[in-house]
């Protein structure tokens, strides 16, 4: 109950900013832990590929935005109620589909499978193949909820970040993640012997989704924005700084 209440006093700290009469409210984005998507970077600020993209969209949009890093759920859950708030970058689902309105695609994110130094040596070629194996993947994650639908064993942490230290110790068999993700990991952790064996989901993208509440003018026009975005080269540079390493 403590932290249920806290969560929501500061929820509604972050939401209740004094602004000039007539101007736009406020936004709150709230985003997890997700490199290089989403991260904490220098001064003790959320940065990333997409916090960049998203920071930038509002700025042109004249918007004022606050952006904080939260556990993914209770991201997702917030956003799903509280007003003018978005969580990025979140994949469009069916399931997620109609609980939030949608901005973007802000970037690909396909997913792959890695393999550990314990891993059975089998051949793959499709996620049929590690069905009888146990396949790493976190609570929420739209990974997650994909692998569910091809009937395969999950072992499903509390975020991303514990599956390789699972992987390493042979407690899960393969590693399902964002192979923009993973190297990141691996890098951090000093992980040695991982390597990707499946790409599959290559048409991921992640969005900007919103509380269903957010005027739909407002969707259309950050939409219109981003799309300009696109056309005039300012995404190009955002992702150039994230250039996306495969790690063996």
């Amino acid at each position: 109950m403590r932290a249920k209440f806290s969560a929501c006093w500061l929820l509604g700290a972050l939401l209740w900013q004094p602004h000039a009469w007539g101007a736009p409210p406020p936004f709150l984005l709230l985003t997890d832990y997700y490199p290089p998507l989403s991260m904490m970077v220098a001064n003790n600020q959320v940065g990333g590929l997409t916090t960049e993209l998203a920071q930038a969209l509002f700025q042109r949009a004249k918007i004022p935005a606050h952006i904080k890093l939260w556990p993914w759920a209770a991201a997702l859950a917030v956003a799903a109620k509280a007003n003018n708030t978005c969580v990025y970058p979140t994949t469009r689902t069916p399931k997620r589909e109609t609980l939030y309105k949608w901005v973007g695609p802000l970037t690909a994110d396909p997913w792959v499978l890695y393999a550990g130094p314990l891993s059975p040596k089998i051949k793959i070629t499709r996620l049929e193949d590690v069905a009888p194996y146990r396949i790493g993947s976190y609570s929420s994650s739209a990974e997650g909820q994909y692998l569910s639908t091809h009937h395969l064993t999950l072992a499903m942490e509390s975020d991303d970040e514990a599956n390789p230290r699972m992987l390493a110790g042979g407690r899960i068999d393969f590693w399902a993640t964002s192979i923009y993700r993973a190297p990141y990991e691996i890098q951090k952790g000093k992980f040695h012997g991982f390597y990707p064996v499946l790409m599959f989901k290559t048409d991921n993208y992640t969005y900007l989704a919103c509380n269903t509440t957010v005027a739909d003018s407002t969707i259309t026009h950050l939409n219109q924005l981003l799309q300009r975005m696109r056309q005039d080269g300012a995404i190009d540079k955002i992702r150039a700084r994230y250039a996306l390493r495969v790690v063996h």
